[in-house]
């Protein structure tokens, strides 16, 4: 499945891309430059993940790359799901097993192969992606979820190369954001929880039931086991019932 973009578009998703040894984390390395900007790493030595914690980010053993663009005046709440459909296109030019679990992760044959963290400035959104590309089975044991690489899976990549098409990627999916042109119907059909029994766990409770879909603000919309409706927001965690 190869990701086509308009004709039109092509010139405006011009990018630098700087590839580094090592840094602290990629987003904030970008929060020091200009934007329309990315940068990719061998190594970070503090990875960050969502809601705090820390991302597994050894030397060679994954992408990890940010890519920083103009802050959006509206539709913030949709970027991680806007992200998240361009990173898993790109991906699917090499297996159509990868989807999206809501809001920012990356699966592959059922197993957590990246992530995504977006962050904002005054006046830029930061797009970090991490993806999984050459760890070891026995290098991802002990994680809070059931992880996977690409290598394990039977995908080889060329970083550099998958690199450069997720960053116009996100840059080309970020335009139709600000334009109010991307569907959430886009991020549903590769989102594999969707229909599916669920149990959301939120800072105070637990709670399960069917996810039934995604809002226009991006939230995840479940009808619990008693058949309340309720909008749950990025900061839960999601799982399979």
């Amino acid at each position: 499945m190869e990701l086509k973009f308009p004709k039109k578009w092509r010139e405006s998703l011009s990018l630098k891309i700087r590839f580094l040894k090592k840094v602290d984390s990629t987003n904030d390395y970008l929060k020091l430059y200009e934007t329309n900007f990315a940068v990719v790493a061998d190594f970070q030595e503090k990875g960050k993940g969502r809601n705090g914690r820390t991302w597994k980010s050894e030397e060679g053993k994954g992408l990890y790359m940010s890519v920083s663009l103009p802050k959006p005046k509206k539709f913030l709440t949709l970027a991680s799901l806007c992200c998240g459909v361009a990173v898993v296109k790109v991906l699917k030019k090499y297996s159509n097993e990868f989807t999206l679990k809501w809001p920012n992760d990356i699966y592959l044959n059922g197993k957590k192969a990246g992530g995504i963290l977006v962050e904002t400035t005054k006046n830029k959104i930061i797009y970090g992606i991490g993806i999984n590309l050459y760890y070891k089975r026995h290098e991802l044991q002990n994680l809070e979820h059931q992880a996977t690489s690409l290598i394990e899976e039977g995908i080889r990549t060329n970083r550099s190369i998958l690199a450069m098409e997720i960053a116009h990627a996100v840059k080309f999916y970020h335009q139709k954001l600000e334009r109010g042109e991307f569907q959430i119907g886009e991020f549903e059909k590769h989102c594999f929880i969707i229909g599916r029994k669920i149990k959301v766990i939120k800072r105070n409770c637990t709670i399960e039931g069917k996810a039934l879909g995604v809002d226009a603000e991006g939230f995840l919309v479940v009808e619990t086991s008693n058949g309340k409706i309720e909008r749950i927001f990025t900061d839960a965690s999601v799982r399979l019932a």
